[in-house]
């Protein structure tokens, strides 16, 4: 599913607004978990971060490293695969 400009508008008014109530330190797990709702919602990671990288640092960080983790996870399914073939 893709975020439409309206969708990825609103969802960074709430980040906003809810950042600035979590307490500096747990931001980035904060930030990271965000994502992690919003991709867990069924939308496709390569256009959340091309939606959303760039508005704001901490949800820029959170990306990379939930695009990390997904990257890292999909050539461990490979490799199964692969092996399960064999």
């Amino acid at each position: 599913m893709r975020l439409t400009e309206q969708e990825s508008s609103l969802l960074i008014e709430v980040w906003s607004s809810c950042k600035n109530h979590i307490p500096t330190k747990d931001r980035q797990q904060a930030g990271t978990d965000f994502i992690d709702v919003i991709l867990s919602s069924g939308y496709d990671m390569l256009n959340v971060y091309e939606e959303l990288y760039g508005l704001d640092t901490t949800l820029d960080r959170a990306l990379n490293i939930v695009a990390e983790e997904t990257e890292s996870e999909d050539d461990e399914d490979e490799w199964l695969d692969e092996e399960w073939d064999e």
